[in-house]
């Protein structure tokens, strides 16, 4: 059975949202503080927690700094702070979706859904490197190992067409430039004038995946689809505090590769290296 553990130092709403997710059929651990928890991931690693940011003691935010140290479980925050500025850290410190209170907790559930469904997949895909694709379905009971790594992708700048002519899998190159980031899909690395990066693991997707398509623009909507996964709950302010965060770290790397926006549409980057200009 599928095990997430939840921190909120309020009890009704602990049990409010422990009784839908036992109606969805998950394994509902509750606790009022953040030191619990930590105590009982680390004897016993859930599928994935839920946690309020205010609680006595360790707050949730050091929760998360806690629990993305050691591991790639998937983290759902969960607070009355709705600040960009909270939602901003909330997402940098690892949490991999916020949800501002008040909130439906039936909303909260497909969100618990859609993350672990994604985690499956990548799971799935991470096993089976050869592309062939396992039965997926909704059962909360298969239980999956919280694995955020990607499947192979074909490399940055090649041919897409390749594999639709030939039939043949196209091969994965590890290693692609694009302008002056040095990308190394197989370790999730990326590496600028500076040095390498310090990327979560949304942030290097979204790079990556605008990296490999350079020059095309792509809406909010297909950057949550793409990252996130599909059917995402979430709001499309997500893209833009990731965006932002990427910026900031580019620039901290040295890097002059820029994330462009494409005002009224999306975000795009463009590769002054390959012949385009800044404009």
């Amino acid at each position: 059975m599928t095990r997430i553990y939840i921190a909120d130092d309020e009890p009704p709403i602990l049990e409010l949202i422990r009784r839908y997710l036992e109606k969805e059929g998950f394994e509902a651990i509750t606790f009022t503080n953040g030191d619990d928890l930590l105590a009982a991931c680390a004897q016993d690693a859930p599928d994935l927690v839920i946690l309020d940011i205010m609680m006595p003691g360790t707050s949730g935010l050091d929760v998360c700094k806690t629990l993305r140290r050691d591991s790639d479980v998937p983290i759902i925050i969960v607070s009355a702070k709705d600040d960009e500025i909270d939602r901003i850290l909330g997402l940098e410190l690892g949490g991999d979706d916020y949800l501002s209170k008040p909130f439906s907790p039936r909303e909260l559930v497909v969100r618990v859904k859609n993350i672990l469904r994604r985690v499956r997949v990548k799971s799935a895909g991470a096993a089976n490197p050869t592309g062939a694709v396992s039965p997926v379905g909704n059962d909360p009971d298969a239980r999956s190992a919280p694995v955020f790594s990607d499947a192979p992708q074909p490399a940055i700048g090649s041919s897409e067409s390749a594999q639709a002519t030939t039939g043949a899998p196209m091969t994965e190159a590890p290693v692609s430039a694009c302008h002056d980031l040095r990308i190394d899909l197989d370790e999730r690395r990326i590496t600028g004038p500076n040095g390498e990066i310090d990327l979560t693991a949304k942030e290097f997707d979204l790079l990556s995946f605008l990296a490999k398509h350079k020059k095309k623009v792509f809406t909010r909507e297909q950057l949550l689809d793409q990252i996130w996964g599909y059917h995402f709950a979430g709001n499309p302010r997500s893209v833009d505090d990731l965006v932002k965060r990427l910026r900031k770290k580019l620039a901290q790397s040295g890097s002059t590769l820029e994330i462009k926006t494409v005002w009224g549409y999306g975000y795009k980057i463009d590769d002054p290296s390959a012949g385009q200009g800044k404009g």
